[in-house]
């Protein structure tokens, strides 16, 4: 470890040091003269840094468009000349700095929101987890309280003896509903389960087929109805136009004026 250099003298630095033996070195010089006043930086100007002077209350080389110009007067000419060139560009840096400030922002607001929506579908999506796991808690515990309470009030049977118990009885059930239902019991079930149908007879599917053509035969004669119907209508409008047609054209040949068509 290095011994720290007495005040008032400036310590060496090897090319190889430390951040931390750079900081310690800045440090030092900057106690080193504590009546000193310290200068802090101010932050740069945004935008365009260079400024133009400002205009003069009174201008001294005025002259009329009348006057002499001699050599001299043309480096006056190009000093200001130069300055209203630089008086553009500034205007132009400017300009650009706001435009560029604007973008920026632009694309800060848009990341930000962009962000700000992934982190709420994302929030949702945890909520929704969250949600599914307390359901199926929920329906864990509510479906495991009757099975211990069956256990607990069965008498010390056990949950296979039971199960086996249940099992023949529904068996037993089932084979006396068999031996006891007929045809007619077996046709009713049929038509009360899922996809249901019903068994009719011959003369009534027979009635019911001439019923279909019949209402077939309908619709044929009502859509040659409305065939012939709109003919008509077709045939009326064509009347109407050539009775129009020779109704704008009397005058014309009351007056002996031929009309003859392009075609």
């Amino acid at each position: 470890m290095s011994a720290t250099p007495p005040p008032g003298t400036k310590p060496k630095l090897s090319r190889s040091a430390t951040p931390a033996e750079r900081q310690a070195a800045a440090l030092n010089r900057l106690l080193a003269h504590p009546d000193r006043e310290v200068r802090i930086p101010q932050r740069p100007q945004e935008g365009a840094t260079k400024t133009l002077r400002a205009p003069r209350d009174m201008m001294k080389n005025v002259q009329g468009s009348s006057a002499g110009a001699d050599s001299g007067e043309f480096h006056v000419y190009k000093q200001s000349r130069r300055r209203e060139y630089e008086r553009l560009k500034i205007m132009d840096e400017q300009d650009e700095f706001e435009r560029q400030k604007a973008e920026a922002i632009a694309r800060q607001a848009a990341a930000e929101r962009a962000a700000e929506e992934k982190t709420a579908k994302n929030r949702l999506k945890r909520q929704r987890k969250k949600d599914a796991a307390k359901g199926k808690g929920k329906g864990a515990g509510a479906g495991a309280a009757p099975g211990g309470g069956g256990g607990a009030g069965g008498e010390g049977v056990s949950g296979p003896e039971m199960a086996a118990r249940a099992l023949a009885a529904a068996g037993g059930a089932g084979a006396s509903g068999a031996a006891g239902e007929g045809p007619d019991a077996k046709r009713r079930k049929l038509a009360a389960g899922p996809g249901a149908f019903t068994f009719r007879p011959a003369d009534a599917r027979e009635a019911d087929a001439d019923a279909g053509a019949a209402s077939e035969e309908d619709g044929e004669a009502a859509a040659v109805e409305r065939s012939k119907a709109r003919q008509e209508r077709e045939e009326a409008d064509e009347l109407r136009r050539l009775q129009e047609e020779e109704e704008r054209a009397r005058p014309a040949k009351e007056a002996g004026i031929v009309i003859q068509d392009d075609d």
